[in-house]
Formats: structure tokens, C-alpha cells, sequence
């Protein structure tokens, strides 16, 4: 958005325009400069990212940083293909267009957003007047780049947030526009009842799940984590405590789900000092699901066998989430396979 915004102002400005792209890149780099500055310090580089992961990559939830080759967008063109590229494309750029039709409820996202298609709908019909236009070329123009490297990202969704704004905005004045061509003083009642029945399924998807209980135990892991962790040890959780990380506020790793002799090596090796173990994590987590599975009817634990090297350290009072602190080191050859698949077939879980 930043280089797009410095276009706008080179394009649209006769005098001092290389003095206004400075003054506004030099705020831009100030807003960021906690992000490069933490960046250099933690990864040796200002603008190291992990983000590559996400994009084309055919599988981002191995543990990356032991794979025979670092992740890399070029892996799905190496491995299957250009008709698999072309087949990803063309199924990102129906995932940017989620937000503005169906919504992203349906993936059982944590982040999942209601439709936007009333305003989208109507934002289109307030683009055909040249005012509005001439109104909106700067934020799409900010959004273009945005959506154009979405396409290639697996979690699109919620990075689409920034849009959200500008397309309420000319949704909303769509609205008021259609209104008035009407002759109507006031908007007319159907259009309240549009954007209520866009709200309908996540509304009621939010009465049918009480997660109360869910919530209040994550926040007592989190607490815990908060009281008994030094400031330096690293935590490994997914997918409920890791929410509530403005809570016990330490560095944080998302559980990899891979084979068990490259996940604890690679999990000692990085520092992680606790692990959290909740109701989700063998179904979100298949290789786990080895070392800990719930019951059929899901009410209680099936099978917990940590492995030596890590204790547990706290349960939760309904028990179903487990604290673990690494107490060993892991041992050379442990789980050992003969032969892995791919780094980009690795990680898929056993059935």
C-alpha cells in the first residue's frame, strides 16, 4: 500500500512532490520501525518474514525451518506443475472475492467474516457516477496490490480486513444514492433487511456454540503460562491458548504437524520450554493425535503418552488442557523413519 500511495502522490502533485513522497515515506517508516528494528534484533534482518510460506506453497504446516529446502513459491511449479499454478490462481482469486460474496464463515475460521455483498453490490452501482470515481481511485488503488498478492496467500481472509472500510463506505453511499434517485426521503426498509440476513448465519452460529467454557479455560492456561514462564521461554500452543497471547505476552510458536523425529528436535532446538496440549489440537494436529486423542464422544482423554524428555506441569480442573515443560533432551534417532516423503508431502497426518 505504502509504494502505491507514493505513486498516487508523484502522479497527482505539481509542486514539492518529491518533498510530500518523502515527508509521507519517512512517516510511513516510522509507524513501522518497531517491526524492522525487532526483526533485525530476533532474525539478523530487517525484513524477515515468513509469509513465503504462505505463499503457493503446497504445505506450510510442516516444521519449516528442518526441511532439505527452505519453503519457496516456486515448489508448486517444481513439484506438480503449471497447470497446478494456474489452479491455485485461479482458486485465490476466488478467495479475495470471499469477503465481497459468500463471506468466510463457512471455513471455520477463527478469523471468519460475514458477506459484504450488499455494499458490494451497491458500491458498484455508486461507481457509475464519475464524482464517485474520482473519490474511490485512491483507495482502490491503495487495495489493487493488497488483493493482487492475496491471490497467491493461503490465509487471505482476515489481511482483507483493510477493505472492509473503503467498501462499506461506497457501499453505503450506493445506498443513499439509490435512495434518493427513488424519490425517497428515507431509505427504504428492505435494505435494513438485506444487511441483517447477511448477518443471520454468523449470528446464529455464535448462539448455537456457547464457548464460555472454552474461553475461560484458555484464558486460565494462558494465565498460568503468564505467572510461571520467564519472559524468554518460548511456548508452543495451537489452536485455543495462542489467542489469549496479550494475556501471558511470551515468544509464541504455533504447533507444526509433522513426523515426531523431526517435531522435537526442531521444537528443542528453537527453545521452546512449554507446550500446550487442549481438546483441538488431535484433530487440527494429526501425527499428535498418536500421543494424544480424545474419546469418541469427545468428553474426555483417550490415550495421553507424552514422550520422555517433557513433564507435565498443569492440567486444567476439567482436564482437558495439559501443560508439558521440556525436562530432557530428545534423544539422537528418536521416532526415527527410514524414509520421509517430500517436504511439500510431509506433514499431511496419518489416517
Amino acid at each position: 500500500m505504502v509504494p502505491a500511495l507514493a505513486l498516487w502522490i508523484l502522479a497527482g502533485e505539481r509542486r514539492g512532490r518529491w518533498l510530500k513522497v518523502f515527508l509521507y515515506g519517512a512517516a510511513a517508516l516510522l509507524v513501522v520501525s518497531p517491526w524492522l528494528l525487532r526483526n533485525y534484533r530476533e532474525f539478523g534482518s530487517p525484513s524477515y518474514s515468513q509469509n513465503a510460506q504462505f505463499l503457493m506453497n503446497e504445505n506450510h504446516w510442516s516444521a519449516w525451518s528442518v526441511r532439505d529446502s527452505a519453503p519457496s513459491p516456486s515448489d508448486m511449479w517444481k513439484n506438480q506443475g503449471p497447470g497446478a499454478v494456474l489452479e491455485y490462481v485461479a482458486a485465490g482469486c476466488l478467495r479475495v472475492l470471499e469477503p465481497l460474496t459468500t463471506g468466510s464463515t463457512h471455513r471455520g475460521e477463527v478469523f471468519g467474516q460475514p458477506t459484504l455483498a450488499v455494499f458490494a453490490v451497491f458500491g458498484l452501482l455508486a461507481l457509475f457516477r464519475r464524482e464517485n470515481r474520482k473519490k474511490m481511485l485512491l483507495p482502490l488503488l491503495a487495495l489493487a496490490p493488497v488483493f493482487a498478492a492475496l491471490v497467491l496467500h493461503q490465509h487471505s481472509g482476515r489481511y482483507l480486513s483493510v477493505a472492509v472500510p473503503a467498501v462499506v463506505a461506497l457501499g453505503a453511499a450506493g445506498i443513499f444514492e439509490t435512495a434518493r434517485e427513488n424519490g425517497r426521503g428515507k431509505l427504504p426498509y428492505w435494505i435494513f433487511l438485506l444487511v441483517a440476513l447477511t448477518m443471520a448465519r454468523p449470528f446464529f452460529n455464535v448462539l448455537r456454540q456457547d464457548s464460555r467454557a472454552r474461553d475461560a479455560e484458555a484464558r486460565e492456561a494462558a494465565c498460568w503460562i503468564g505467572e510461571n514462564a520467564s519472559d524468554s521461554a518460548w511456548v508452543c500452543t495451537y489452536p485455543n491458548v495462542e489467542l489469549y497471547h496479550f494475556i501471558y505476552r511470551k515468544p509464541t510458536l504455533a504447533w507444526p504437524n509433522d513426523y515426531e523425529m523431526l517435531l522435537w528436535p526442531y521444537l528443542e532446538t528453537h527453545g521452546v520450554e512449554y507446550m500446550v496440549v487442549d481438546m483441538d489440537l488431535p484433530r487440527l494436529r494429526p501425527w499428535l493425535s498418536r500421543r494424544w486423542r480424545r474419546s469418541p464422544e469427545g468428553g474426555e482423554w483417550d490415550v495421553v503418552n507424552p514422550p520422555p524428555f517433557i513433564s507435565e506441569v498443569w492440567r486444567s480442573g476439567s482436564g482437558n488442557t495439559i501443560i508439558y515443560q521440556f525436562t530432557g533432551q530428545v534423544p539422537p534417532g528418536y521416532m526415527e523413519v527410514d524414509s520421509l516423503p517430500p517436504d511439500n508431502s510431509r506433514a499431511i497426518g496419518p489416517h
